[in-house]
């Protein structure tokens, strides 16, 4: 996919959430899996 495609779809999107998870999926090469394993308490900039 080109990037113009990649960021069209957070744009269609029905939400920020969604929105942002898209963007994470394309940029970061994650799979629905891992994605979807991502929880808040274990991000990086959490304290």
């Amino acid at each position: 996919m080109s990037v113009e495609q990649i960021e069209a779809i957070p744009a269609k999107a029905e939400g920020l959430r969604d929105a942002a998870l898209v963007s994470l999926m394309a940029y970061a090469g994650l799979r629905p899996e891992e994605a979807s394993a991502l929880r808040w308490k274990t991000s990086a900039t959490t304290r």
